[in-house]
């Protein structure tokens, strides 16, 4: 009895911190909406074509973010649905989908995965997109910089598949570290994310059995690590 209730009480509190992370969300929809129709009537009174882009341009922003912002909460609400994930075939599709970044010069991207790595019990499309939030987020953190590297590696720890993502140009200030996780925290500044990839990441790996790790790395950058338990279907 004790282990059916605590099963449902949990259940309950996790229903009710999603809704009211919907309820956030909905809200930041809505002022952008609000934005985007101020936008839209200031570009209708005005007769000059720079402004009337510029505020094309804003609109655009905006529903970007609107986009993003509901994607991410999707993604956020997706339960676990028991599949055993490939990290070989997520890296190699998240690398496949940013080279494109790197060959126009946003920064070096580097990646080594271990051969004949195990399953782990995330699916393997939710590993794409932890690994393509924490990719994507590494090219925001170093653009503008000098010679940026970006570099993915995956091995096998014991009985766990650690998964790194580092940039070598960022930093996080400590008083952030274990802010960043929460929905909507965000050490971005001027950008169209919606604050819920890493919240998005950490629920992922933790239905999954898994832990995030963050720190600054010493020699410079920011280094993410994801520890994902080796399926047992693998081991069999």
């Amino acid at each position: 009895m004790t282990g059916t209730f605590s099963s449902k009480n949990s259940d309950q509190n996790d229903n009710k911190a999603f809704l009211a992370l919907a309820g956030e969300a909905v809200h930041e929809i809505n002022n952008l909406l609000v934005a985007v129709a101020g936008y839209a009537r200031a570009g209708m009174s005005s007769s000059n074509a720079l402004e009337i882009s510029g505020y094309f341009k804003k609109i655009r922003e905006c529903v970007t973010q609107a986009g993003d912002l509901s994607k991410d909460l999707l993604s956020f609400a997706r339960p676990s649905c028991g599949e055993k994930g490939d990290v070989g075939k997520a890296v190699q599709a998240v690398v496949d989908f940013y080279k494109f970044k790197s060959n126009k010069g946003y920064a070096g991207l580097e990646w080594h995965v271990a051969f004949s790595l195990p399953n782990v019990d995330i699916s393997t499309t939710n590993l794409q997109l932890v690994l393509g939030n924490l990719v994507k987020n590494a090219f925001e953190a170093v653009e503008g910089r000098f010679s940026p590297v970006i570099r993915v590696t995956a091995n096998v720890h014991g009985n766990e598949v650690r998964i790194d993502v580092w940039n070598s140009h960022s930093y996080i200030p400590p008083e952030s570290m274990e802010l960043i996780f929460q929905p909507f925290y965000t050490t971005k500044l001027h950008t169209s994310g919606s604050g819920l990839g890493l919240s998005m990441i950490k629920r992922l790996v933790t239905q999954a059995g898994g832990k995030v790790a963050v720190k600054n790395d010493p020699a410079g950058g920011v280094l993410f690590s994801i520890f994902l338990p080796v399926s047992l279907q693998s081991e069999s």
